[in-house]
């Protein structure tokens, strides 16, 4: 099975001829030809990629690749956004991510740079659950983080605190004051109005944002397919086989370190000065990546992450005023 592409083409033709071309068409053809015909193809595949919308594996949309192994973030970096980009399969990075840290927690111990701490069977049931939650949420922030900016998916996880109120409401029986929920308009306003000019903008992607901490439907994991996360496999894939790898622990590395310090940062200050600096980390990274990254950005999309993000600090402020106990 083989595809010619005459040199004799011209350039209009040879576009129309490429981008025709449906993705899992072109695993299937790669995925049967030998060594030698690879090579033959690499100049092809490559205008075929330079030619998408998107020049990275993301785009390619492997719909129909077989599943593999499914190897398993909060904080975006560089490098982990640059993996998703190319190798957009989230399970496999979150596994990568999680699987290191558990090697790093492992090292330490055995090596006394940190005492292991004795966990009861009590401690470890009340535990899990959490922990489940956790993984849980680093999964659907790195699929979020695979198929929009990071301006957006940080903008929509700004409405923690209105999903907080709901659920507190629900299952604790504590309504919230009148001006808990007045603060909390300008955070939904703002998300909406940052939803509506986002040009990657799709409900699917939108819930996927909001799944990152409501978390509420963990069967989901059963459904996401991974891939051979083999050499082989991504060189037939076109990738840089060790750039992938390094930027995988990279991405692991800066995930380990900032669980680390995020949790000893809420260990030794009191909830409102974590959660205002919660809010300023938003902006911090948002702000960041949209000059690494060079995200366009609208002054429709700067305003609505804005007034989204003023809200949450207004949140934090007023959630933090108790209110005086009535004297007989």
């Amino acid at each position: 099975m083989a595809f010619i592409v005459s040199p004799s083409k011209s350039a209009s033709n040879r576009r129309d001829f490429l981008t025709s071309l449906p993705s899992h068409l072109i695993i299937e053809i790669l995925s049967r030809l030998p060594a030698k015909s690879l090579v033959q193809w690499k100049s092809v595949c490559k205008q075929w990629l330079d030619l998408t919308s998107d020049p990275y594996l993301a785009k390619l949309h492997f719909t129909r690749s077989k599943p593999g192994v499914a190897i398993h973030q909060s904080e975006p970096s560089k490098n982990l956004l640059r993996v998703l980009k190319a190798f957009h399969y989230p399970v496999t990075i979150s596994l990568v991510q999680f699987g290191f840290g558990t090697i790093v927690v492992a090292l330490m111990w055995a090596f006394n740079l940190y005492k292991r701490p004795k966990i009861s069977g009590a401690q470890l049931a009340a535990i899990l659950p959490l922990a489940v939650v956790h993984t849980l949420g680093n999964l659907f922030t790195n699929m979020s983080l695979g198929k929009v900016s990071v301006s957006f998916t940080h903008t929509v996880k700004a409405m923690e605190p209105f999903f907080s109120v709901i659920l507190s409401s629900i299952f604790l029986g504590e309504p919230p004051t009148i001006w808990v929920v007045l603060s909390l308009v300008p955070v939904v306003g703002g998300v909406a109005l940052e939803s509506m000019t986002e040009v990657s903008f799709n409900w699917n992607l939108l819930i996927i944002t909001v799944m990152s901490f409501i978390l509420n439907i963990p069967v989901a994991l059963f459904f996401m397919e991974g891939v051979k996360f083999t050499p082989s496999y991504l060189q037939a894939a076109g990738l840089n086989v060790n750039e992938i790898y390094t930027r995988s622990l990279l991405a692991a590395l800066c995930f380990h370190a900032y669980q680390q310090v995020a949790y000893m940062i809420l260990q030794r200050v009191s909830p409102v000065t974590h959660s205002v600096a919660n809010c300023v980390k938003r902006v911090v990274v948002i702000v960041s990546s949209v000059l690494f990254f060079h995200t366009p950005v609208s002054l429709i999309n700067a305003l609505g992450t804005a007034i989204a993000l003023a809200g949450v600090f207004l949140y934090s402020r007023v959630n933090s005023i108790k209110p005086n106990p009535k004297t007989a």
